[in-house]
């Protein structure tokens, strides 16, 4: 088993819960992915922002109303350990409905 340097690592998202108020703020979420664990050879992965339930019934926010949806790669070269930054722009619709559940996506 390769280990350290000689180990191409694993990736993380730094955070996995990010919380927006809507109707109050406008900007983007940044989200930051790690390559922990060795730096060894090319290694990438693929994202996409997609709808979240909870048992069964959607609360997700909706793509292109709430957010903009995205999907890419980000990648690391050898040796490279930097993190890497997906972004998620929010859009703020001006109609707040009081009692609202918290919307959600899933990267």
């Amino acid at each position: 088993m390769l280990t350290g340097a000689e180990a191409p690592g694993h990736l993380r998202l730094v955070n996995t819960t990010y919380f927006v108020r809507e109707n109050l703020w406008e900007g983007s979420v940044l989200m930051s992915v790690q390559r922990v664990g060795g730096s060894r050879g090319n290694v990438s992965v693929c994202f996409e922002t997609h709808a979240h339930e909870i048992a069964g019934v959607s609360v997700s926010a909706v793509a292109g109303v709430d957010y903009e949806g995205v999907s890419g790669v980000v990648g690391w070269g050898d040796g490279d350990v930097e993190d890497k930054v997906i972004s998620v722009k929010i859009l703020n619709d001006d109609v707040y409905v009081a009692g609202r559940l918290k919307r959600s996506f899933n990267l």
